[in-house]
């Protein structure tokens, strides 16, 4: 199965790297998650702009070899977070998150 038939009912239309559904409080943050999006899809894994359970802008973070693992990363007050709410970088660090997500997503070999 093609990635964008597993994954295309997890994302929203993100072809301009905008989100649909209106204005957030802190377009700083919107815009540190757009700088992530394009650092990773230039890495060789798919990310997409995405909205979570509660509404809050997310990116939506695939392996387009194994589309069934995937990471909603978000971004508040200037850092990147894990789904789990853990802290994962500063969001002036977009490479080092963008390594992060490759090591979770495609093991730790990759992460190097």
């Amino acid at each position: 199965m093609a990635v964008n038939e597993a994954t295309s009912s997890a994302f929203e239309d993100s072809d301009s790297g905008e989100f649909p559904w209106g204005e957030f409080s802190d377009e700083r943050d919107l815009g540190f998650l757009r700088d992530l999006m394009e650092e990773v899809n230039a890495g060789g894994l798919v990310a997409v702009m995405a909205r979570d359970k509660e509404r809050r802008p997310v990116l939506r973070v695939v392996d387009p070899e194994v589309a069934a693992l995937a990471e909603n990363v978000r971004c508040s007050a200037g850092r990147f977070y894990w789904s789990w709410g853990e802290e994962m970088a500063p969001a002036g660090e977009k490479g080092e998150a963008a390594r992060l997500l490759r090591k979770v997503l495609r093991g730790s070999a990759a992460g190097s």
